[in-house]
C-alpha cells in the first residue's frame, strides 16, 4: 500500500487585480465569501457530501489547503465506499483582498456513467454478503464471517503491489474495496477498506491502520467487539503456500496489540486503539490455544482434528512453539497421535509469521 504525495500551489493575487472566479462543470463551491471560517467537522461534512456525489472539483472559500488536506484524508479513512477516490489530490489557492479560494481536486478513477454502474455493482455484492449474515449472530459471528468470506473470494494482487510507487493505485481497483468485493483481487488497503466497509454496514465499529510489515508499506483493521478493541489482517490471513493454493488462516483475526508488533510497525502518527483484550482471540474462542507445550494436550487437539484434515494451534509464547515443532517434528512424535497413522501416510506444517501459529495438515 502506498500514498501519493499532495500538490498545491498557491497563487497570490493584487488586490488591485480584477479576478472573476467561475465553478467549472462537476465542481461544488462549499464556502461563501462573506460566511465565517468553516471548522473543522464542517469541513469534513463538506468535503464527504461533494466526494460523494462525485465532484471533480471542490470550491472552498477561506479554508487552508491545509486543513483540506487533512479533513480530505480523515474523510477517505472513515469512508471505503468512497472506492473511485484516491489518495491522490491537485490544490490551487487565489488570494484576492486577503480572501482566498482554494480549488482542491481529487483524483478520480472514474466518473459519469461509469462511475455510476461501478456503484451499483459494489451495491449488488453488498446486498448479497449482508443478506447472508444472519440477524442472531452475533459480533464475533459477523467479523468472523466476513473475515473469512474476504480471504476465501480474493486473490491477492501481487502484480499490483510490484507497481511503481507513480502507477500504484491508480491503474487498477485493487487497492479499494471495489476490487476486493466485486473484481475478487485486491491488495492490502483494498482487503482493509473490504473489511472496515462491511463491518460498518453491520453496526461494528472498524477502522483502519497503516504502517510497515515483512518490509513493505501495509493496512490492515482494528475492530471494536462488546467494548473492547482487537486487531484484524485479513490480508496476512490470506497467504499463498508454496505450491500456490490459497491458504485460510486465522493468525491475525483479533490479535492484542502486542502480538500484532511482532511483525507489523505502525506508522508515526497513527493513533489507533490500544489492543489488550484476548476474549475474541481465535484460537482461544475455539479451544486451540496453549499457554504452554503440553504434550497430551497438543495431542487431543490434533487427534479431534482429523476429521477436518489440519489444524492450527496458537502458543503462549516463542518458546512453546519451538518446543512444541522440536518434539513434533524433530523426534516425529507427531506419528504417536492416536489415529493418525490408520488415516494419513504423513504430515506437513508451516510456523506461522508471529511464531506463535502451528499449521498441520494431513497428507493422505
Amino acid at each position: 500500500m502506498r500514498r501519493s504525495r499532495p500538490f498545491f500551489r498557491t497563487l497570490c493575487v493584487l488586490a488591485a487585480l480584477c479576478l472573476c472566479l467561475t465553478v467549472s462543470c462537476g465542481a461544488r463551491l462549499l464556502r461563501d465569501a462573506a460566511a465565517d471560517t468553516m471548522n473543522a467537522e464542517a469541513l469534513y461534512d463538506a468535503i464527504f457530501a461533494s466526494l460523494q456525489s462525485g465532484d471533480a472539483e471542490i470550491i472552498l472559500r477561506d479554508v487552508e489547503a491545509e486543513d483540506a488536506a487533512a479533513a480530505f484524508d480523515r474523510v477517505l479513512r472513515d469512508h471505503p465506499e468512497l472506492f473511485w477516490v484516491r489518495s491522490g489530490y491537485t490544490g490551487r489557492t487565489v488570494t484576492v483582498n486577503g480572501r482566498s479560494t482554494l480549488t482542491f481536486a481529487p483524483i478520480l478513477s472514474c466518473s459519469g456513467d461509469e462511475l455510476t454502474a461501478k456503484r451499483q455493482r459494489l451495491d449488488a455484492e453488498l446486498e448479497a454478503i449482508l443478506t447472508a449474515v444472519d440477524d442472531e449472530w452475533t459480533d464475533f459471528q459477523k467479523a468472523l464471517y466476513i473475515h473469512d468470506l474476504l480471504v476465501e473470494t480474493t486473490e491477492y494482487d501481487a502484480e499490483t503491489a510490484a507497481l511503481p510507487d507513480d502507477e500504484y493505485s491508480f491503474t487498477t481497483e485493487s487497492g479499494s474495496a471495489y476490487g476486493c468485493l466485486v473484481e475478487h483481487k485486491a491488495v492490502c488497503a483494498g482487503y482493509t477498506a473490504a473489511y472496515q466497509l462491511l463491518l460498518q454496514a453491520l453496526g461494528i465499529e472498524c477502522g483502519s491502520v497503516t504502517g510497515v510489515a515483512g518490509g513493505i508499506s501495509h493496512a490492515w483493521n482494528y475492530v471494536n467487539l462488546d467494548g473492547a478493541y482487537y486487531y484484524v489482517d485479513v490480508t496476512w490471513d490470506d497467504p499463498v503456500n508454496l505450491g500456490g493454493a490459497d491458504v485460510l488462516t486465522h493468525e491475525f483475526f483479533c490479535v492484542t496489540t502486542d502480538e500484532l508488533l511482532l511483525t507489523h510497525t505502525i506508522d508515526d502518527g497513527e493513533t489507533p486503539p490500544e489492543c489488550v483484550e484476548t476474549t475474541y482471540d481465535y484460537y482461544r474462542v475455539f479451544g486451540l490455544y496453549l499457554a504452554d507445550y503440553d504434550r497430551d494436550a497438543v495431542f487431543e487437539k490434533i487427534a479431534a482434528a482429523l476429521d477436518d484434515g489440519s489444524v492450527e494451534l496458537k502458543f503462549g509464547s516463542q518458546a512453546a512453539l519451538t518446543e512444541a515443532f522440536d518434539e513434533l517434528f524433530g523426534r516425529s512424535e507427531i506419528f504417536r497421535v492416536p489415529g493418525l497413522t490408520d488415516r494419513y501416510g504423513s504430515v506437513s506444517y508451516t510456523d506461522g509469521a508471529s511464531g506463535l501459529v502451528l499449521r498441520i495438515y494431513f497428507v493422505q
